[in-house]
């Protein structure tokens, strides 16, 4: 988009950005949140989300001012209301939502705790079928709460590691879609990287599955790949380290090295 003045013509991602960052903290979220106490809770916790995720920019210091008011009365409403036991997706969101928002010391300290809510209300084997960026948004939330040894904890965790473990031809597989969603969610969370314990095994996941990926996923994958990747070499000293075999650093190594998702399906090659 062109910045500056109208037909200014010039084109900076930086001030873009700048702009749309002003733009999202200064009007739309402050509006959003006003009316966050009305939604159903389904839109409210999309929207709790949404917000947990941006957070992640650092509203200016002005438009903190402006928007923690409406900002905590939309955390106390979620609270009240609990978790949406007949809507496994919005229970996720609004768990994964108040998990980033703790992590990131983005509560207020009157507003009510929500690990109490979390605590009574969640049931991870009652989640009806969730998809993969369902469970995924649970494990983070809880992660970010401080949940990951409690019991709801131990138990998303195993039903990751179970989805992520089935065969493509069983019902529980996570399907290439579902994977690709998670990895982006794992990346506008600013978590795409090795580090996070559920990154690399959803790549491998999708590694796995070359040759059944369309298209228009093994290019989003590419470049998924590309960021997870240049987040080991942005975070090592040495220009050419070498990582213990196995490891998810060597294994994203070898996936960028021989560019994997740019390979043709063997139903093409045989």
């Amino acid at each position: 988009p062109a910045v500056g003045g109208a037909g200014a013509g010039t084109r900076d991602p930086l001030a873009a950005r700048a702009a749309a960052r002003s733009l999202f903290w200064g009007r739309l979220a402050p509006r959003a949140l006003d009316d966050a106490c009305g939604l159903a809770p389904a839109l409210r916790a999309e929207l709790l989300l949404a917000i947990a995720v941006a957070w992640r920019s650092a509203p200016p210091a002005e438009a903190l001012e402006a928007v923690r008011p409406p900002f905590a009365r939309a955390v106390s409403a979620a609270l009240d209301d609990g978790l949406p036991a007949q809507d496994p997706r919005a229970a996720a969101e609004l768990v994964g939502a108040l998990g980033l928002l703790h992590e990131q010391s983005a509560l207020q300290p009157d507003v009510a705790s929500p690990n109490s809510c979390v605590a009574k209300s969640l049931d991870v084997e009652a989640l009806d079928n969730p998809r993969l960026p369902e469970l995924l948004l649970v494990s983070l939330g809880l992660r970010g709460l401080g949940f990951r040894e409690a019991r709801q904890g131990r138990d998303v965790e195993a039903r990751l590691g179970e989805v992520l473990r089935s065969n493509a031809s069983e019902a529980s597989a996570p399907t290439s879609r579902e994977a690709c969603e998670a990895l982006l969610l794992l990346q506008v969370c600013g978590k795409l990287t090795p580090r996070e314990p559920w990154a690399f095994a959803i790549m491998r996941h999708c590694a796995n599955e070359v040759d059944r990926l369309p298209r228009g996923e093994r290019r989003l994958l590419r470049g998924l790949l590309a960021d997870m990747s240049g987040d080991v070499d942005s975070t090592l000293a040495m220009p050419a380290p070498t990582h213990e075999a196995g490891s998810p650093e060597a294994a994203l190594r070898f996936f960028a090295r021989h560019r994997w998702f740019e390979r043709k399906s063997r139903a093409h090659t045989s």
